[in-house]
């Protein structure tokens, strides 16, 4: 029986009916008197930014956990993503490969350097970006690699170093989405030149806003230092500025936050993954709706997002948006994802003109991209991971939202 016994049959509440779920999911962010404690620390120090403790405790911290030997805090993830970039030496004209399945982020760090992003489509599996299209995309001016680890969960890192190393291609990991990620029983924080981490008010570990990026390189490390601290070297003087950078400094109140929320990481990540692996199971049991796989290599996913597939044509050929707003009616917050970037209205309105971006290489074609436009169009299904911190009735809600949708999908289809 797909349904419990009290929804069977039952009116949906778009159409009326009393919703499965009216009480709130667990909220999120999760804080205590740690963060109070904390903030009124750095409020009573005086010190709120330049020279405080805070941050250089963080970045000590970050890079420990992550498996990595250097970390750079950062106001943002978006400018982490900038700062990488521009320590791999990324300059106008050269490509960056990415997925065109991601947060506006990933493109837009590579367009205001002026440089090109190059799409690379997703795996159906995983909507990861696929390593296998990525050879035929690279040319002389390919520069960078961005593999997304999109919703917490890692690429195949051992494919893509042996792509790219070879090559003299760098790798940044865009883990916005993967704080506490494992490949292979070694977190991501090392395991390209350098990883990018947000902590905007979503992610798994936040402060609001905030970045980071970790790296096992030295240099690579003072470098986007440099870019993200206007410029300077940390050995020199203050007001001498060896490079054109940007001011993204991480202030000490969000480090302040960051320190208590590290040491729940561990404990969420590991509830996330047990609730999401009980979640789709039971999913997996109503014909038409398909979690995304897990590969192999993959010893950690932290889902971010618990990420469904689903099949309209098992489902009475009900479209997409009208399946999200029964769920949405029933108390379930599911969302379609992303627009494909490809597809930015900054394109079409000539906010970035493409036959300026594409001088030397075509633009890219719809046509080019079967699973970005599956997934973006009409498959994917996002849950966000804060109903995975929850207990079991937020499991059992969420599958009997699902499964009155399904009993109930002869009439969702016939009505208009």
């Amino acid at each position: 029986m797909l349904a419990a016994e009290t929804s069977m049959n039952a009116q949906l509440a778009l159409y009326g009916g009393t919703p499965v779920r009216t009480d709130p999911f667990p909220r999120w962010p999760v804080f205590d008197d740690a963060e109070l404690a904390s903030l009124k620390e750095v409020l009573l120090s005086g010190i709120w930014g330049i020279g405080g403790k805070k941050v250089p405790l963080l970045e000590e911290q970050f890079a420990a956990y992550h498996n990595a030997r250097y970390a750079v805090a950062a106001v943002n993830g978006t400018a982490t993503l900038e700062m990488a970039l521009r320590a791999f030496g990324v300059k106008e004209g050269d490509e960056v490969i990415i997925p065109p399945y991601t947060f506006y982020a990933t493109m837009s760090a590579v367009l205001v350097l002026k440089a090109v992003p190059v799409f690379v489509d997703i795996e159906n599996d995983s909507y990861c970006i696929d390593l296998s299209k990525v050879p035929q995309a690279i040319t002389e001016r390919t520069k960078a690699i961005i593999p997304v680890l999109f919703a917490g969960c890692p690429v195949d890192v051992d494919s893509m170093n042996a792509i790219a190393c070879p090559r003299g291609i760098h790798v940044l990991l865009d883990a916005a989405q993967a704080h506490a990620t494992e490949w292979q029983g070694k977190r991501v924080g090392a395991l390209g030149d350098i990883c990018s981490f947000s902590f905007q008010s979503s992610k798994n570990m936040t402060s609001g806003e905030g970045g980071m990026l970790t790296t096992d390189d030295e240099s690579l490390a003072a470098l986007a230092r440099s870019y993200g601290n206007c410029g300077r070297d940390q050995k020199k003087p203050w007001y001498e500025h060896y490079r054109l950078g940007n001011n993204f400094r991480m202030t000490e109140f969000q480090a302040a936050i960051l320190l208590c929320q590290l040491p729940r990481l561990g404990y969420q990540t590991s509830l996330r993954h047990k609730n999401a692996s009980r979640l789709s199971a039971r999913l997996s049991e109503i014909p038409g709706i398909v979690p995304l796989a897990i590969p192999p290599g993959a010893t950690r996913h932290t889902h971010h997002i618990l990420v469904l597939k689903y099949y309209a044509e098992l489902f009475d050929e009900i479209p997409r948006g009208k399946l999200l707003a029964a769920l949405q009616a029933e108390g379930i917050p599911a969302h379609p994802g992303y627009v494909p970037l490809y597809r930015s209205p900054m394109f079409a309105n000539k906010e970035v003109d493409p036959d300026e971006v594409y001088k030397s290489s075509p633009p890219p074609d719809p046509g080019n991209f079967p699973i970005t436009e599956q997934a973006a169009g009409k498959q994917a299904v996002w849950l966000p991971h804060n109903i995975l911190l929850g207990d079991e009735s937020c499991i059992r809600d969420v599958v009997d939202a699902f499964s009155k949708v399904w009993d109930n999908r002869d009439k969702l289809a016939s009505t208009s």
